[in-house]
């Protein structure tokens, strides 16, 4: 708050204003603040990306796509806007899109796995192992020497076999 006191337009001071609003769950005020920001500086992709975020956790995911498409229109290599794409491709069952994403993101950064095996336990939760399953073998094979990899690979195929699912819609009542 000080800093903003003494330069109002000093952009970092602002984006740690919108961070620590948003951080303390004050979506309102960090809209507000992030508005702010990209009023300024409009072409700011991980501002724009920043704003996706902030709606996506609002569940404003419509708001929250069009942002995101337009960081990525700004820089399409921007992790955020990637990794957000990829989580709205998810909620909006476009497997296909988040696979292409996240392997996409891993390919250029190796080091973006973490948001990878994120998104693959979030497939496994919702019961998407085949889906989960496909998106460490891509990973896998941009990244051969992951042991985490193989080992998730070896435990979804288990997970997914045939003997692994319940017997009892085979019964019958």
């Amino acid at each position: 708050g000080q800093a903003l006191l003494g330069d109002p337009k000093n952009m970092e001071a602002r984006w740690l204003w919108f961070s620590v609003k948003s951080d303390l769950d004050q979506k309102a005020e960090a809209e507000l603040a992030i508005i702010d920001l990209l009023e300024d500086y409009p072409e700011h992709a991980h501002f724009m990306a920043s704003y996706g975020e902030l709606m996506f956790e609002c569940r404003r995911l419509e708001k929250a796509r069009a942002l995101v498409d337009e960081s990525l229109r700004l820089d399409g290599r921007l992790h955020l806007g990637r990794r957000l794409d990829a989580l709205l491709a998810m909620v909006d069952g476009d497997h296909a899109r988040a696979t292409e994403q996240i392997s996409a993101m891993v390919r250029d950064d190796p080091d973006s796995i973490t948001s990878a095996l994120t998104l693959i336990q979030q497939l496994v939760d919702k019961g998407r192992h085949g889906d989960a399953l496909m998106l460490c073998q891509e990973l896998l094979h941009h990244n051969p020497t992951n042991q985490l990899l193989l080992s998730l690979i070896v435990s979804l195929r288990m997970q997914s076999h045939w003997l692994a699912l319940p017997l009892r819609p085979l019964q019958g009542s």
